[in-house]
Formats: structure tokens, sequence, C-alpha cells
């Protein structure tokens, strides 16, 4: 497909980064993350050429790139780079998509925990289950549910095993309502109750 749409339309044209975008996101999945990660960087240097490093389509392929570089460990290259990302993002889409911070602030709560930076990590996973509550109007919102298992899984690290149990139960509860029972990420979220428990 890349080749297909560079012949067509140039190696500087959007058909190009969104399939590198789409090969790095299945090779993450794969497991290759060092091509996922060249595919990614391709499809960020494609987007900035083309829409300019301040923009919701750059920030979405970097964010993918950044996934991609916390699941290969460099969780204090990822954080650099998220908050500076998260700066410009809430100045430039907090009323037009929110849910993007919203998602976006949910992967640097990783970033602080995966770093034993729990009191950081508990705090933006709170912001953002309340930027959820706040786009849905609703505490009740199953966007909020990684959020949730997130604070959850931190608050066991942090030894809060009652809350962290009541955290994990309020996310299970929202996924069981809205997925499937043979869900992944469903399962997951029963597999780190059971843990705490």
């Amino acid at each position: 497909a890349i080749r297909v749409a560079s012949a067509v339309h140039g190696d500087q044209h959007s058909s190009v980064a969104y399939v590198y975008n789409d090969l790095g996101l299945m090779l993450m999945h794969r497991g290759d993350l060092a091509g996922a990660e060249s595919a990614m960087r391709n499809a960020l240097r494609i987007s900035q050429v083309l829409w300019g490093e301040q923009s919701r389509a750059s920030w979405s392929v970097e964010s993918n790139l950044l996934r991609v570089v916390e699941l290969e460990g460099r969780f204090e290259e990822a954080l650099v780079a998220r908050v500076a990302m998260l700066e410009k993002e809430k100045l430039a889409l907090s009323e037009t998509t929110p849910e993007t911070l919203a998602f976006h602030t949910n992967f640097l709560g990783l970033d602080y925990r995966e770093l034993g930076r729990l009191d950081e990590a508990e705090a933006t996973f709170r912001n953002a289950i309340a930027r959820w509550a706040k786009i849905h109007a609703s505490e009740e919102s199953p966007d909020s549910a990684p959020a949730r298992v997130n604070l959850g899984v931190t608050l066991a690290l942090q030894g809060r095993l009652d809350e962290s149990e009541q955290v994990l139960r309020e996310a299970v509860a929202l996924r069981a309502a809205h997925e499937p029972p043979g869900s992944l990420t469903l399962n997951l979220s029963r597999g780190e109750l059971g843990n705490v428990l």
C-alpha cells in the first residue's frame, strides 16, 4: 500500500502517512517494536511536513509513536515528550476534541507509574477520569475504564488495597455493562481486581 500510494501521490502525501501509521500499529501489536517505531517515525515526519508540528493529525501519530517507545521501556523519553505534547494540546484541543486530551492524559499517567512516580501517576489518572466525566456529563463513562484500571493498579502499588479494590470494581462494572463477556479488556480488568484480592 505504501508503494502504491507513493507511486500515485509521491512520498509526501496524506495517504502515505496514514498507511505508515497503520503499518506501525500492526507491527506494534505483532511485537515488532523496532519496525513499529521506524514506521511511526516515517508517518510523523510526513504528517509534520503536511500539517505542521502543531496539528491534531501530527499529535495523534506522535502519541502512537510514544506508545511504542513506552512498550520498549523508554519511559523517561516518553514522559518528556508526552508532557510537552499535552501542553500544546491543552491550548488547541480543550474545546474542540477534549477526548484526545483524556486519552493522552491516561498514557502520561502510565509513564509516571512506570517510573515509580506514583503520586503523580495517581493525580494524572484522576485527571483523565475527570476529563471523561466532563465530556460525557457523567461519572459512569465507559471511556474512563482504562484510566480507572490504571488508577486501581497505582493505588495497589501504593499499598492502598481497599481503595484499589473499589476503583477496580467500578472499572469492571463499567466494562461489563458495555463489552461482551469474552472481551479481552474486560477480563484483563478482572485479572487486575483478582491480583488485588
